[in-house]
């Protein structure tokens, strides 16, 4: 039995189900305590035009190929966040407001959180450090292009946690 749940919730479809899927099993054990963490993590930034070849591989940009030429792609060293010029904070308060309307009605105990980082070993570091008997993962069907240069967050996860891990479709 399960007594400290965390569900990743990013607003999409996946994450929805996944965090349905936390509430029915915290149902199943009155002192199951649920936590959602939703992680901002460093995303690449494209840039559209190409880049000289003998630039490919400096100064931070990697090329992916496109059917209609280089696509370059410049890796920023930190986290670049877009909230729609809206302050994190309020962002946060937003998301945390939608997730309490969500479980709360269920009558079990919520932590919401945000993480910033890489998404899989943001989660499996959260885990550890709060004691989390199970992740919750929503399946997010990707293309076939991404999932050559993208591996699944959930197979990430797998692979750093010593956490059970459940991935919802």
């Amino acid at each position: 039995m399960y007594n400290h749940i965390l569900v990743c919730f990013d607003h999409s479809d996946g994450s929805r189900k996944a965090l349905n899927k936390g509430i029915e099993l915290c149902k199943h054990n009155q002192d199951c305590h649920l936590s959602v963490v939703q992680v901002i993590n460093e995303t690449p930034q494209p840039i559209d035009s190409q880049l000289p070849e003998n630039e490919i591989g400096k100064n931070g940009f990697a090329a992916f190929p496109r059917l209609d030429g280089l696509y370059v792609t410049h890796i920023p060293a930190s986290p670049v966040i877009n909230h729609q010029s809206m302050p994190a904070n309020h962002h946060q308060n937003d998301l945390s407001h939608i997730i309490k309307q969500i479980v709360e009605p269920n009558g079990i105990p919520v932590n919401f959180d945000i993480l910033e980082g890489n998404t899989a070993l943001s989660i499996c570091e959260y885990a550890e450090l709060h004691q989390i008997d199970l992740i919750v993962v929503g399946h997010n069907e990707k293309g076939i292009l991404k999932k050559i240069f993208l591996s699944s967050t959930g197979e990430n996860i797998l692979k750093n946690s010593n956490q059970d891990l459940l991935v919802v479709k």
